[in-house]
């Protein structure tokens, strides 16, 4: 199973919770080959854009002493302005509802009225590392932001309608405690 982890999964590390212990046993199970994951360059840049210095310190050495996180974890490269084009498409939809699922000499229209994702006040990189996701054919998205992701099935219930109406793939979405309690028996 194809996974991308969200900012916020790196971030656990730093932490001394039970979404450390959480993030960890993920990460023993990535080693081991159970899940194949990805990260994109928007994991990296929001790491870089750490305003809290020790905070980015800290994650900084996450990415750089976890020999596994080199070895395990694949970067998702942006390598042609086509990949761009495709998630900048794809966050954009995420934010508007369609006036109509058709082509048109304009396109795609889109009405004013913003989606119940936009409501929420999310962050756009988050809409981004999703397009990330499903542009390259990933199975799951996996992150700690459970208010708008896990907890929230309008917004997932929404990201899937898009992507099914521009011919994606759906997307799941877990915690690395739902991730694990729901593969567990995944063997390569």
């Amino acid at each position: 199973m194809k996974i991308y982890l969200d900012t916020n999964i790196f971030d656990a590390l730093t932490k001394n919770d039970i979404r450390k212990e959480d993030t960890e046993m993920l990460f023993y199970e990535i080693e081991n080959g159970r899940f194949e994951a990805y990260y994109s360059p928007t994991v990296v840049e929001e790491i870089l854009l750490t305003k809290d210095k020790l905070q980015k310190s800290k994650l900084n050495k996450v990415l750089d002493n976890k020999v596994f996180i080199k070895k395990c974890i694949r970067l998702i490269p942006f390598n042609t302005h086509n990949d761009l084009t495709k998630i900048h498409n794809l966050v954009h939809a995420y934010w508007y509802v369609y006036e109509e699922f058709r082509d048109s000499p304009e396109g795609l229209r889109f009405v004013l009225k913003k989606s119940v994702f936009s409501k929420l006040g999310s962050q756009a990189e988050d809409r981004v590392h999703i397009a990330t996701a499903v542009i390259n054919k990933i199975d799951a998205f996996v992150t700690w932001n459970t208010r708008e992701f896990i907890k929230n099935d309008k917004i997932k219930n929404w990201i899937n309608k898009v992507n099914k109406k521009l011919g994606y793939s759906e997307i799941s979405m877990y915690t690395p405690a739902q991730l694990l309690r729901n593969y567990s028996f995944v063997t390569n």
